[in-house]
């Protein structure tokens, strides 16, 4: 069993990434407040979906965002379930779980898993590793696809 410390990341220091292009980052661990950033990635996905449909959607605009609030209020987005599991199996969600874990916008985490996918999934696989964390399906798989494998 982990100790609170442990869960938070405190025992766990981060590795250092040396991109392509010769820059160096910090992959820090995947602690708590990490999981809940990309919940909340998440979450904010789902709102933005219905926002960018309200006029489609029409009177039932304010049942959609009923909808994605009850969702969210029911832990339809916590990290270790199905909905998290499966959008980390996308480039979209692989780009913004090593952008929390670089601390680099999306647009820097997409360029790294593009130039370098092998780099990337080799750092983030020990990272998840130092994290005590089972890393079975929350790693990178280097397609640039939008799928992994």
């Amino acid at each position: 069993m982990r100790t609170i410390s442990e869960a938070l990341g405190g025992s766990v220091e981060g590795i250092t990434y040396t991109a392509k292009d010769g820059r160096t980052h910090e992959v820090r661990p995947l602690t708590l407040e990490r999981m809940s950033l990309f919940e909340r990635y998440l979450e904010s996905r789902a709102f933005e979906a219905v926002q960018s449909r309200r006029e489609l959607l029409g009177d039932s605009y304010s049942e959609a965002l009923s909808s994605v609030t009850q969702d969210i209020v029911s832990g339809k987005y916590v990290f270790t379930g199905p909905v998290c599991m499966k959008a980390i199996d996308t480039l979209e969600g692989q780009v913004a779980l090593l952008a929390i874990l670089l601390g680099v916008d999306r647009i820097r985490a997409k360029k790294l898993m593009l130039e370098d996918p092998l780099g990337v999934k080799e750092a983030m696989s020990l990272m998840m590793k130092q994290s005590q964390t089972d890393s079975e399906g929350l790693v990178p798989s280097g397609n640039t696809e939008g799928e992994a494998k």
